[in-house]
């Protein structure tokens, strides 16, 4: 029980150093551990029982992760939800979770009372947030202190969904000590202090957010939380809570970036860590201007491995260093390799798959073992990313062999943005595929076949699947062709399809059709 052990730990060495600061007001690592003491015995008294699972709905609140740390104190798994998602999605994943409870905060109230009357109950995150059938905060603070759970290694921590080819999302299941190795590994980079103070701008349903969060609670420091991110709130958070460290994907700090007069200096802030999504050098070198004293820190992994398996260190953070283009070198407790077809290890500088070992791997995929089975080689995690790794380590993404995509730090998979589409009676063929974007790193783009030659309005299809996904999983911009490429065995050629797009652009940059 790595996690409840260093909120131990911060208590007893630093009792009196905020945990949370929020509102004006700042608990105690004391007053934090004992709160989250205290809400793991609630949620006993509800009746949920170690290894039952805790579904969590919420934006970047402080109840958030204090009800996340309790469920762990409590040996309960956790199951943090994308408040991005639909309902329909939502009702999917709650059921194949087997999750008892949905907690959540005001923003969600309407789509938890939506989705989970058949779950066992409700909870409220925020005081005054309770309903009828529903638990309210203060219930749940009311009662005596749990004893930490004594959970092992091999545990469940949380189940963590991310999208999938078919379109059915995958629940990830990650133990405590895939945790408690990211998390190591993660401070071993990052270098957190007990006076440092972060920000939870990403979305604490993200490994990449939580993870630089437990981080910091292994350090004693102080956690700080934005439930809507503009940048205009970044920077009043800023000098409000005394902040010294950001974490962001790139469309994030580029719309930071955009907010603030050119030549803006932001000395203050030490710790500058991102990734989720590709960076471009531009905007990167952009950002070491105005983070003067930012130590930079990129990582690179997937939900499968816990967050993180590659960093980009500060060392190799200068503006001319061409590695600026990679995702760095393998973790201290990652193994990396690029791997050929045949599963061997692929000589230095040509492209291959990149395949990871380490404790901070998936335990598998949540009661699927054929997909589990098919992600992993010889003990080796199959990423389903394309790399070439040269005489240093360093690895260069160069393709994705699973067709996902990456816009603004989401991922989006074509195969669920095609299964919508094709609902639509106007379709008869689409290909969903991503292009640069300045912003949002990579945006989504339709190429449809229209059914009978009767083209379609692009908004018409927009709206089609934002009533079946995500609005973030919808198309940004469609184009129309009278037929797709195919491969020999008929596959859609989605490589020819994106040459013949950027070819066309030249300067790319799909119109925001949201």
């Amino acid at each position: 029980m790595s996690i409840p052990i260093s909120i131990l730990r911060a208590a007893q060495v630093f009792p009196h150093n905020a945990a949370i600061r929020h509102a004006g007001r700042d608990i105690g690592w004391a007053e934090a551990a004992d709160r989250i003491a205290r809400l793991a015995g609630g949620l006993r008294g509800l009746g949920l029982r170690p290894g039952e699972a805790l579904a969590i709905l919420s934006a970047n609140v402080p109840e958030n992760m204090e009800i996340t740390y309790a469920a762990i104190w409590a040996g309960i798994v956790i199951v943090p939800l994308n408040t991005r998602l639909s309902a329909a999605e939502l009702d999917d994943i709650l059921r194949r979770s087997g999750s008892r409870f949905l907690a959540y905060d005001r923003r969600n109230a309407a789509r938890a009372a939506q989705v989970g009357a058949p779950l066992a109950g409700l909870i409220a995150l925020e005081p005054g947030e309770g309903q009828p059938g529903g638990t309210p905060w203060g219930r749940l603070l009311d009662g005596p202190a749990a004893p930490m759970h004594d959970a092992r290694p091999e545990d469940l921590l949380g189940v963590y969904y991310t999208g999938g080819t078919t379109g059915t999302p995958k629940g990830v299941e990650l133990t405590h000590n895939a945790f408690h190795v990211s998390t190591l590994d993660i401070q071993i980079e990052v270098r957190f202090r007990p006076d440092d103070v972060y920000l939870h701008a990403a979305p604490f349903f993200h490994l990449a957010d939580c993870g630089l969060g437990h981080a910091l609670t292994y350090a004693g420091g102080t956690h700080c939380f934005l439930p809507e991110p503009a940048p205009g709130a970044i920077l009043q958070s800023l000098g409000r809570d005394r902040l010294t460290a950001l974490m962001a994907v790139p469309t994030s700090f580029h719309d930071l970036l955009n907010h603030i007069p050119e030549g803006t200096v932001l000395p203050e802030v030490r710790h500058v860590v991102y990734g989720a999504a590709a960076m471009s050098v531009p905007l990167l070198r952009r950002m070491m201007r105005v983070f003067p004293n930012g130590r930079f820190v990129q990582f690179y992994g997937q939900t499968e491995l816990c967050g993180g398996c590659n960093v980009l260190r500060p060392e190799d953070h200068h503006p001319d260093n061409p590695r600026l283009a990679t995702v760095g070198r393998a973790m201290a407790s990652a193994q990396v390799r690029i791997a050929d077809a045949a599963g061997n290890e692929a000589p230095r500088g040509v492209a291959g798959e990149i395949q990871v070992k380490g404790y901070i791997q998936m335990r598998g995929y949540k009661d699927d073992p054929v997909r589990t089975a098919d992600t992993f080689a010889d003990g080796w995690l199959r990423t389903g990313d394309v790399g070439v790794m040269d005489e240093a380590g360093y690895v260069a993404i160069v393709d994705r062999i699973k067709d996902m995509i990456v816009s603004g730090g989401e991922n989006v998979f074509s195969g669920e943005v095609e299964a919508a589409l094709a609902r639509h009676p106007a379709v008869a063929q689409c290909a969903v595929i991503g292009l640069p974007h300045p912003r949002w790193g990579e945006a989504v783009h339709a190429v449809v076949v229209a059914r009978g030659g009767d083209t379609p309005a692009p908004d018409d299809l927009v709206a089609h699947c934002r009533a079946l996904i995500a609005a973030y999983k919808c198309p940004k911009s469609v184009s129309f062709a009278a037929a797709l490429p195919l491969s020999a065995v008929g596959k859609v050629r989605k490589d020819l399809l994106r040459a013949e797009l950027l070819a066309a652009q030249r300067a790319p940059d799909p119109k925001d059709i949201r």
